[in-house]
């Protein structure tokens, strides 16, 4: 168990360093890239999905408390401005920068 757990940390060493300074440990880095590869994905689509839900809500929170106290609220009603807000707010979210950042890491 304690190489595996070491394979992970060596897979963070270039090849050349692994040689230097891990010589003593018969690890195969193999399997430690692999487990290491699944939790960055599997981190990188949590943290996409969380800050997802948590940017739909205050952004969809702040349409709609901007058109009541504009005293607009009847506009709510209508399917078209929820999907419409909802699709801008999507796109929105999709543009931001850390987005952009976890959707290269986890793809």
């Amino acid at each position: 168990m304690l190489t595996f757990l070491l394979s992970i940390v060596f897979t963070l060493f270039p090849e050349r360093y692994r040689h230097r300074i891990f010589a003593q440990y018969d690890v195969r880095v193999q399997n430690g890239s692999l487990v290491s590869g699944l939790v960055e994905v599997l981190a990188c689509i949590s943290v996409f999905f969380v800050r997802y839900f948590s940017f739909m809500q205050y952004r969809l929170g702040g349409i709609a408390t901007t058109a009541i106290k504009k005293g607009t609220e009847e506009s709510l009603r209508v399917a078209r401005v929820q999907f419409g807000a909802g699709t801008v707010s999507t796109f929105e979210y999709l543009l931001q920068p850390l987005t952009m950042v976890l959707v290269y890491f986890h793809v």
